[in-house]
């Protein structure tokens, strides 16, 4: 049987309206509704029927949610009132329950609407006996007795002195006291410490006057929680106005002020994430411009017309700086964001950490001999458990991050690293003796946005995100990242990764199409497709001494007639995203006619899968935008002699 339930409905959206009866009928009511969306609607619909609760949308064309709250707090109605909306923001939502909102939903959260209906009719019938409890405390003490020990409120009574003289056994659950331990003052044994001496002097100071009492306060319970109460009393006067003592109640409040509290917290981090991330776009504001200033005014510099050669070679090699920054910034964003997107996977393969530890040293020991910084690698493991499967590249970058970290925060000194088998984790660290960091930023700089101070940020520059890729990269590959440190005795990064010893025989996902070396790079007939003209120009430039001949398309159709037309091929530099046809669909035709063409995808995605989705096409590598000289001719090299 369901429970009848008479609804003023107040909207202008058919399909929200059957949503709601819907999840009330699924509540297990029968409700007997009118749905108006308009002030007169409403009014009409008040004037014409009793109901027991009120649910209005909070924006329609014609009328809104705040207006309707007016209009029945000014006809001081005893209806719960529900707001509810697929639009309204915290802000709005607590200057909704401030003047009045019994409730406030998203329309994303509607299976929050039955409890919130059962508790607000709950709260109403309470208030209903609070007011019959009341009525009848005029009556006899034999009816006060009755319905004191039946009210759904804790009820007490007092002397002309304030001091308690009854509790009702209501009274006696909220405070966790018994009737005879809150007589007289003993009451105030329950209320929480913090507001025990302000609740007594309002208290004394009411009853002092023969005057009405009312508190809001915290009972604490022997177990430690805390109930939160508000408590009124009114002064009773015999016939001569001479006053006889105080018949008061309490309420449990603490549902709704935990409410209020999780709306406030809610409030507070939504604000400081929007203080964060307008943090992050200020300082990655600055880490982009900085080197992009260097980029453009050392670019025009080298155009000068009485700039020496000795001046060109020195911008020329600022500008290289200033663009290896640049990308390992816009790099750093891309990562976070394939990560806070849950793109980022790891692709596992057989690596030698032997290998993995010369790499970082040849990475890093000219900046850290130009900082008189000794840069160690101290226990590894030996033999064969140097050979292990995980991801290669997440573990080199996560190296590289913090080494990097180290010595911009080691002016001097020691900068070690290395690793260790502890059980069936590998375990690595890298260990400064920089300026260190506080404790209680060990956990914040592991988080997205977060850096230790501005002022060091504005010091040492960064995007502060290097550390929040690394933490997400280690837990990725199933190991846990932490740092051990104090300030100004350096820092030691501790990861651990599981131990994976290498397999007699690995699977390969992927199998390139790599042919015999059986042709010189200076000889090479080369079909490079682009639509960029720029990036065409360039990548003539870069191979002008490779190819006998160079033939350019910017189109997949034409790139696949060319090599219809042009067996002879040795190389095709394939642009993922060209118009007509993309690099990929192109790249499939061509393998139908022609399986021996060396085909290098060149792509500005450089996301997540991007390599392995060329592959699976037919191209034989990969190469990521901005493309540099070196790296693409050492490319083509392992396909030629």
């Amino acid at each position: 049987m369901r429970t009848p339930i008479r609804v003023l409905i107040i909207e202008d959206s058919d399909n929200d309206k059957e949503l709601l009866l819907l999840e009330l009928r699924r509540g297990g009511y029968d409700p007997e509704y009118v749905c108006v969306e308009t002030d007169e609607g409403m009014n009409d619909a008040l004037d014409q029927n009793e109901w027991d609760i009120i649910i209005s949308d909070y924006s329609m064309p014609k009328f809104d949610g705040l207006k309707a709250l007016q209009i029945a707090k000014n006809r001081k109605l005893d209806i719960p009132f529900i707001l509810i909306s697929g639009t309204i923001g915290e802000e709005i939502a607590v200057k909704a329950m401030k003047e009045g909102a019994d409730d406030y939903l998203m329309k994303g959260s509607i299976k929050r609407l039955i409890p919130a209906i059962n508790r607000e009719l709950k709260e109403k019938e309470v208030r209903r006996q609070r007011q019959i409890a009341e009525e009848a405390l005029k009556g006899s003490e034999l009816k006060f007795r009755v319905l004191a020990e039946s009210a759904p409120v804790g009820i007490f009574t007092t002397d002309a002195q304030g001091l308690t003289t009854y509790v009702n056994p209501r009274w006696c659950l909220i405070s966790q006291l018994s009737s005879e331990e809150a007589l007289g003052n003993g009451w105030l044994k329950a209320v929480h410490p913090d507001d025990k001496d302000k609740l007594a002097i309002n208290w004394q100071k009411s009853a002092q006057s023969s005057i009405s009492s009312n508190a809001e306060y915290r009972f604490l319970h022997p177990d430690g929680s805390i109930a939160w109460v508000i408590g009124q009393a009114i002064p009773q006067n015999d016939a001569k106005g001479n006053i006889l003592g105080y018949i008061g109640t309490i309420t449990d409040i603490t549902e709704r002020k935990i409410m209020e509290a999780e709306l406030i917290s809610a409030k507070e981090k939504a604000e400081e994430s929007d203080q964060l991330k307008t943090a992050f776009l200020h300082n990655i504001s600055h880490e982009i411009r900085t080197p992009l200033n260097s980029i453009v005014g050392f670019s025009r510099l080298l155009i000068e017309p009485d700039a020496t050669t000795e001046e060109r070679d020195r911008y020329a090699e600022i500008v290289n700086l200033n663009s290896d920054q640049l990308l390992a910034i816009i790099s750093d964003i891309i990562q976070i964001a394939t990560i806070e997107a849950g793109q980022e996977k790891i692709h596992e393969k057989e690596i030698d950490l032997n290998s993995v530890c010369s790499l970082i040293n040849s990475q890093f020991s000219a900046n850290a001999k130009k900082q008189n910084v000794s840069l160690v690698c101290t226990g590894p493991v030996s033999g064969h458990e140097m050979h292990i499967i995980t991801d290669g590249t997440k573990l080199v970058q996560v190296f590289n991050n913090l080494i990097g970290n180290a010595l911009k925060f080691t002016k001097q000194g020691t900068i070690s690293y290395g690793c260790e088998l502890v059980g069936n984790y590998l375990k690595f660290f890298v260990e400064d003796t920089g300026i260190g960091i506080a404790p209680e930023m060990h956990e914040e700089i592991f988080k997205r946005f977060r850096q230790v101070e501005s002022t060091v940020t504005r010091k040492f520059g960064g995007s502060g995100l290097g550390l929040a890729i690394s933490k997400a990269n280690i837990e990725l590959l199933g190991g846990t990242i932490w740092v051990e440190s104090e300030i100004g005795k350096g820092a030691k990064f501790c990861f651990t990764i599981p131990y994976k010893p290498s397999r007699p025989v690995l699977k390969k996902e992927n199998i390139t199409m790599e042919q015999p070396k059986n042709k010189k790079t200076s000889n090479l007939k080369i079909l490079i497709t682009e639509d960029e003209k720029d990036i065409d120009t360039y990548l003539s430039l870069v191979l002008r001494n490779l190819g006998t001949e160079i033939l350019h398309t910017a189109n997949g159709i034409d790139a696949v007639e060319i090599c219809r037309q042009n067996m002879d091929i040795d190389l095709i530099l394939m642009d993922i995203k060209m118009p007509e046809m993309n690099g990929y669909e192109a790249t499939k035709e061509i393998r139908k006619f022609n399986k021996d063409v060396i085909i290098i995808a060149q792509t500005a995605y450089a996301l997540v899968g991007d390599r392995e989705k060329a592959l699976q096409a037919g191209c034989n590598d990969y190469i990521s935008k901005p493309i540099r000289k070196v790296d693409l001719l050492n490319l083509i090299g392992q396909y030629f002699k």
